[in-house]
């Protein structure tokens, strides 16, 4: 399997053909385009029990946790019992994997209600955000990958399908070219909604001192 250095420079958690991964765009240090799927990673949540003697039992309801959000079943696919401080005290944990978590805040209010959860952690933190953290990887600094060239519908030279991905060194991509850009739209509500609210102003500002409104 080829092993290849690689600057990442976006990521996002993304569901395709009913299957959810990890999408890193980056650039190689020659400066070709890479893309790297990694479908190891499973995202998970913490439970905290009311008191850590009920955590087995609890962990014993959750596992048969099985119900449908519009025509998809959601399980839970497992769960560890490990040992974590909250708030500086040790507490039993959960740590609990489901099937799907596009619909993971609808499976936390479920759970919510039963009487021996005390506190439900990390279920708001975005995917793509938990894997960086968990895999110790910062964007722009130099990551590895090990896995096998794949074809698929990605805007790169190169694509990899992952079996390892880590950090490798303090390497920063030097003068990456940079277009940042802000919306404003016009609405009557607290957030817009794309359907309907007309954008009234673009600003872009990128390299060499591009500017435009």
């Amino acid at each position: 399997m080829p092993i290849i250095d690689f600057f990442p420079i976006d990521v996002d958690y993304v569901t395709k053909n009913e299957k959810s991964f990890i999408l890193i765009f980056g650039r190689t240090i020659d400066g070709k385009r890479i893309a790297v799927i990694d479908e190891n990673y499973e995202p998970y949540f913490y439970v905290v029990p009311k008191d850590k003697t009920l955590a087995r039992n609890l962990a014993s309801k959750l596992e048969k946790l099985n119900f449908k959000i519009k025509e998809r079943t959601i399980f839970v696919k497992k769960i560890d019992i490990v040992q974590k401080k909250f708030l500086g005290k040790d507490a039993a944990a959960l740590k609990i994997f489901i099937n799907d978590t596009r619909n993971i805040s609808k499976v936390k209010d479920y759970i919510r209600g039963f009487g021996e959860v005390s506190q439900i952690y990390e279920s708001d933190l975005p995917v793509y955000r938990k894997y960086l953290i968990d895999k110790k990887i910062t964007p722009l600094l130099l990551t590895t990958v090990e896995g096998e060239e794949v074809k698929e519908n990605y805007d790169s030279d190169i694509i990899v399908k992952a079996k390892k991905v880590e950090p490798k060194e303090d390497l920063v991509l030097k003068n990456p070219r940079i277009l940042a850009f802000d919306i404003e739209v016009y609405n009557q509500r607290r957030y817009p909604n794309e359907e309907i609210d007309p954008i009234i102003m673009l600003a872009f500002y990128g390299n060499d001192g591009f500017s435009k409104v």
